[in-house]
């Protein structure tokens, strides 16, 4: 894997309930190789497959903006979206 990566993972919506970790609409969250202080553990779980890809240099697919994706807790209770967000790199943006 790649060297020192940063990622950024934001709170975007709360869509039912409050969530039991106190995640609110736009708290932030900022990381490398280790879960941020402050963040649910569940949520790290839910964006950690999606980071692997920025770790290797590469992105998200079937996203526009290469760098980002939505993340969404598996918390069925609050629902809570997150948008993950590649510091490290500046993978060019789609052309379709």
């Amino acid at each position: 894997m790649a060297g020192n990566r940063k990622f950024r993972l934001t709170v975007k919506e709360v869509l039912k309930n409050d969530c039991p970790a106190g995640h609110k609409v736009g708290d932030t969250f900022e990381f490398g190789r280790e879960c941020p202080a402050g963040l649910c553990i569940t949520a790290f779980h839910a964006a950690y497959p999606l980071v692997l890809p920025f770790w290797c240099n590469g992105g998200i697919s079937w996203e526009k903006d290469k760098n980002k994706v939505k993340v969404t807790c598996p918390d069925s209770n609050s629902l809570v979206t997150f948008e993950l967000e590649n510091l490290s790199n500046n993978i060019e943006e789609s052309n379709e």
